[in-house]
């Protein structure tokens, strides 16, 4: 897989520059994009996978897989500038052992747009940058390990312990790149590069013990959607100015975007969900309390929705309610962006996923909670629940006086905050895999964080009696006392 991506790349490299000159459109359009990526590394892994198996551990296998993100921008015909980062993965873990192999990296990105036309570019150029390679060991202690004859496991890890060795590297990566455009406002890029580490040291508390080679250099493979546009040429803007010239009034206002705003309610059997599924917009619920002593057989949702697209598409975007096995739920369909204020009520079980906005739920009460959203931020405040999942692709978490017995929250991209009170009872995981963990003395608390590049907080709030795990792949979490 390695020679062929590798072959590939130079080939395509070949092929770009040599022909830059017919593919390059002779209309300058400017364009930019940016976005999140997957991304996965092809280095040499026959050291480290060999050092895996002396430790009795199974192999690594032969790539790392993560994620990053990117955006630059430039002309069609000229130089492009921008910025690159990433952050990838390999584990690899037995009865006793655990191993983590994270790579990650960023930094300048140039190069040049030498083909595009309004609906694609192609661009050849080169990342140069720095990063680290870090593998990770944790194990039992040889005590508790002890084989039938007495004989202990004389891996590289003796005792209960965590332990880093930690490659820090400067690279180059060229790349190739086609980036094409799908909507108005979003696109996909495919990214196939080399990375050429140029200049690094040892660090961590390995080093001195034999250890395989972290100077890791292979080719790359990324494909994401990338937000963002080419822009048309002056030529074409011209045009577009005299055709709407030329238009009448009627076929000119069809064109224009228009907010319409429309409400409602349903009601919601008790022991049964509420979903709300919409593509773009922010949305916002709250709770009200109710009455049950009266034997309620319905409990009501009131909505309101505002509803933004162009004015000869307004009547196809539509909230509509219907049920489903589980429940009862309000989507959207159409074409737009539609924005939600829901008043729902308190132990009604709530399910919610969101495409592109903010989401912000206040005072919910419940069994159950499922939260998702793509692209935004999440503002969860006074919910309480027995289970609570909170997962969001790239934008912030920030929870307030929030409690579940078990509270989950993962994050692709930015920062996780949540503030606990004092006197919180739980066991504590948050992990940032490429970021920082910041983490409050909480009183008797024990455990704390470790890590160097990733970061893992690892600690017992109180007597432990519930869960909480917090995840961000690239980005920070803060877990934090009430300010006074």
């Amino acid at each position: 897989m390695k020679r062929v991506l590798s072959f590939l790349l130079v080939l395509i490299l070949s092929v770009a520059w040599g022909s830059g000159l017919v593919l390059a459109e002779p209309a300058a359009r400017g364009f930019g994009f940016g976005g999140a990526m997957g991304m996965a590394f092809f280095p040499d892994m026959t050291g480290i996978n060999t050092f895996m198996a002396e430790n009795g551990l199974p192999s690594m296998g032969s790539f790392l897989v993560g994620a990053g993100g990117n955006g630059r921008g430039g002309v069609i015909g000229d130089l492009v500038f921008g910025g690159v980062g990433w952050g990838l993965m390999a584990f690899s873990e037995s009865d006793t052992i655990q191993a983590d192999l994270v790579s990650a990296g960023g930094g300048f990105d140039i190069g040049a747009a030498i083909g595009g036309d309004k609906g694609s570019v192609l661009t050849v150029g080169i990342v140069l940058g720095a990063g680290a390679n870090i593998l990770s060991l944790s194990g039992m202690s040889a005590d508790e390990d002890d084989n039938d004859d007495g004989v202990t496991i004389c891996g590289i890890i003796p005792v209960s312990t965590d332990r880093e060795l930690v490659r820090v590297n400067g690279f180059v990566q060229p790349y190739v790149s086609m980036a094409a455009q799908l909507l108005p406002w979003m696109g996909f890029e495919f990214r196939l590069g080399y990375i050429f580490p140029v200049a690094g040291m040892d660090v961590g508390d390995l080093v001195g013990i034999p250890a395989p080679s972290l100077e890791l250099s292979g080719p790359t493979v990324s494909f994401g959607f990338a937000f963002g546009g080419i822009g048309s040429s002056q030529a074409e803007r011209a045009a577009m100015r005299e055709q709407a010239d030329a238009l009448p009034i009627e076929q000119a206002s069809s064109r224009q975007m228009v907010t319409v705003t429309s409400e409602g309610s349903f009601a919601v059997v008790p022991g049964t969900e509420l979903i709300i599924e919409n593509g773009a917009g922010n949305i916002v619920i709250s709770s009200y309390d109710v009455d049950m002593t009266g034997g309620v057989t319905d409990l009501i949702v009131e909505w309101q929705a505002a509803r933004t697209a162009k004015e000869k598409h307004i009547d196809e975007l539509q909230a509509v309610v219907d049920v489903t096995d589980t429940g009862t739920r309000l989507s959207t369909t159409g074409s737009g962006e539609v924005s939600y204020v829901l008043r729902i009520p308190s132990g009604i079980d709530l399910r919610v996923k969101n495409g592109v906005g903010n989401l912000t739920v206040v005072g919910h009460e419940a069994q159950t909670m499922i939260l998702e959203n793509g692209v935004g931020d999440m503002d969860l405040q006074s919910l309480t629940a027995t289970a609570l999942i909170a997962a969001e692709g790239i934008g912030n978490i920030r929870m307030t006086q929030t409690s579940a017995m078990s509270l989950i929250a993962e994050l692709g991209l930015g920062e996780i905050a949540i503030e606990l009170p004092a006197d919180t009872s739980a066991r504590l995981i948050a992990k940032a895999k490429i970021g920082d963990v910041s983490l409050d003395r909480f009183p008797g608390m024990t455990g704390g964080v470790r890590g160097f590049l990733g970061k893992t907080a690892n600690a017992t709030l109180g007597l432990g009696e519930k869960m909480i795990e917090l995840t961000v792949g690239l980005g920070e979490i803060g877990i934090s006392l009430p300010q006074p």
